[in-house]
């Protein structure tokens, strides 16, 4: 397989104003991080102002999984859920720092109690599956991920993580069909594109790469990726033409690649109808 996997984060992990923009406030978040204030309360209370702490604790979360400071996110989500157990947003992006961390069982007793409650949202359900198949526990977590569409078929989350699990499986034509459901409602989404290129190369479909593939370029014609899978496909094909046309267009992005004098050779070779 010549591209690699690629995987759009989950919802959520972004870098953030800090929870004064929540609340209508313009007081800089370092003022919030100052402010909690006084001993931690005794199991079961709830303070006065915890709302704002959990608020805090969230967004503390979401700026380390920004800078992929997996071990620290997870002690703010551990922290602001000790306040608020059932805080679905804290319980997403505790799954997303204890999967970034390589540790996803520290959060599945958290999110167990959560994902089996009646109501409960799909992307923590979604984040429980995904933490159930990456410790080990892989027909579990594929049967709890797959329940969820059923029960959630409009989830963009769980149609995504289905789509990586049968990836890494070899399932390809259910990877594909996963993928594709993301497609139909995010068609420009860089990642899906290529991932399905991808796949349908290696399903020997490779009129349907070509389509992901040249939508992927269309969509974002500054993505080397994008530009080099495209490349690729057409000298596969001996689309010289083609392909020494996107290698081209590689190299101006990605100037500094460490294979550019490779690339520079592929390139002549292929205006003189050399396909390689």
């Amino acid at each position: 397989m010549r591209f690699p996997f690629l995987l759009a984060r989950m919802p959520g992990a972004r870098l953030s104003p800090g929870p004064g923009a929540f609340l209508g406030l313009t007081l800089p978040f370092v003022f919030f991080a100052g402010c909690s204030g006084g001993p931690e309360p005794a199991s079961g209370a709830v303070p006065e102002g915890s709302g704002l702490e959990v608020l805090r604790r969230t967004h503390r979360a979401e700026a380390f999984l920004e800078v992929r400071e997996n071990d620290r996110a997870m002690e703010e989500c551990f922290a602001g859920l000790d306040r608020q157990p059932g805080n679905e947003s804290l319980l997403a992006l505790l799954g997303e720092a204890a999967l970034g961390s390589g540790r996803p069982e520290m959060a599945t007793p958290r999110l167990a109690a959560a994902a089996q409650a009646e109501g409960a949202l799909p992307h923590v359900s979604v984040a429980y599956g995904r933490c159930l198949y990456e410790s080990g526990k892989s027909e579990e977590g594929l049967s709890v991920l797959e329940e969820i569409a059923r029960k959630h078929p409009d989830s963009l989350e769980v149609h995504r993580a289905l789509g990586r699990i049968y990836f890494d499986l070899r399932r390809d034509e259910a990877s594909a069909a996963a993928y594709e459901k993301v497609r139909q409602a995010q068609p420009q989404e860089h990642d899906t594109l290529l991932t399905l290129g991808a796949l349908y190369e290696r399903l020997g479909r490779l009129e349907s790469a070509e389509a992901a593939y040249v939508d992927a370029v269309g969509a974002h014609p500054g993505s080397a990726m994008a530009h080099r899978a495209l490349a690729e496909l057409y000298a596969s094909r001996n689309m010289d033409d083609q392909a020494a046309e996107h290698l081209s267009r590689y190299l101006e992005i990605y100037s500094d690649a460490l294979d550019a004098e490779e690339i520079r050779k592929r390139i002549e070779s292929l205006r003189q109808g050399e396909s390689h």
